[in-house]
């Protein structure tokens, strides 16, 4: 090996010594970071219950339409509680259905009213009425079994609401009239999360 090429070879030697030893041993290594200012997923949240209120009573309580918890009622009750009384209607899961989403209507109403289409006269107690008419309903099963097998008549728990009737329950449409005392103060409630629709009349 010539001269020049010992140089050479020493100096790269030295060279490769000196890094070796700017790095020790066993130290650690370093994952590469994300690159800053890339987007991240924020958390979902659970989805809240939707719930539909007339905080204060209206006398007579207004129009509305709203969408009940599912298309297939499955009870009416009454009760009665400090300031008011309620009238309760309760929902099922929903029921395998073609057409639209059911819908609810409520407004103040008047006699004379009549039982469905047959247009028999119908009495309801009362000298105030709300009315609610569901419409896109499931009122029976495959089987024939109605939905709602309970009462078409209840009397009033307390001095507000005398009367609660089932009117018509025909080809999807479910309609109940609530006969009130005067002056008939009432609010509806939409409870989604416990699948039923609430009525409450104050008391007068």
């Amino acid at each position: 090996m010539s001269r020049v090429a010992q140089v050479a070879f020493l100096l790269l030697a030295g060279a490769l010594a000196a890094c070796q030893a700017g790095v020790p041993s066993g130290a650690p290594t370093r994952s590469p970071s994300p690159a800053s200012g890339a987007p991240t997923a924020p958390p979902t949240a659970a989805p809240s219950a939707p719930t539909s209120f007339e905080a204060t009573f209206s006398c007579p309580p207004p129009s509305l339409t709203l969408v009940p918890p599912s298309n297939r009622l499955t009870g009416v009750e009454v009760s009665s509680r400090a300031g008011f009384d309620q009238v309760i209607f309760r929902f099922g899961p929903p029921a395998e259905a073609g057409g639209s989403a059911p819908v609810l209507a409520v407004a103040p109403t008047g006699p004379p009213f009549v039982e469905g289409a047959s247009g028999r006269p119908l009495a309801v107690a009362g000298e105030r009425f709300i009315a609610l008419t569901f419409r896109q309903m499931v009122i029976a099963d495959e089987q024939g079994n109605p939905s709602d097998a309970g009462p078409g008549r209840l009397t009033g728990p307390g001095p507000a609401v005398r009367e609660v009737v089932r009117s018509e329950a025909f080809e999807g449409v479910v309609s109940w009239l609530i006969g009130t005392a005067t002056p008939g103060c009432a609010r509806v409630a939409v409870d989604r999360a416990a699948e039923r629709l609430l009525v409450e009349v104050a008391h007068p």
